[in-house]
């Protein structure tokens, strides 16, 4: 029963890593892919998608603007976010190097 129990429970963990992972890499490629189209044209992409996976998930539709504003500020401050830790392990790299 007991290795049933941390089976199940590894299970869930690892489920939610992986989801966490998954999310993380998104938000890389999205704050790599704000380079080169810029913040506004990015920003406008994942309001949309996130929009869109919100009404598909039963969100009400009156809830949407609200929601994508909220989507907006998150989006811009993970960019940023990213930004700076790219920075820093630059300049931790190139540290080590040099």
């Amino acid at each position: 029963m007991n290795m049933q129990l941390a089976a199940r429970v590894f299970n869930q963990v690892l489920h939610w890593v992986r989801l966490l992972a998954e999310l993380v890499w998104m938000m890389i490629a999205t704050s790599v892919s704000s380079l080169w189209t810029g913040v506004p044209t990015a920003r406008e992409r994942i309001i949309e998608d996130w929009k869109q996976r919100a009404s598909r998930a039963g969100m009400p539709t009156e809830w949407l603007p609200q929601f994508g504003s909220i989507v907006a500020v998150v989006s811009v401050i993970v960019m940023i976010v990213f930004w700076v830790v790219c920075a820093e392990i630059t300049v931790l790299v190139l540290r080590l190097i040099f």
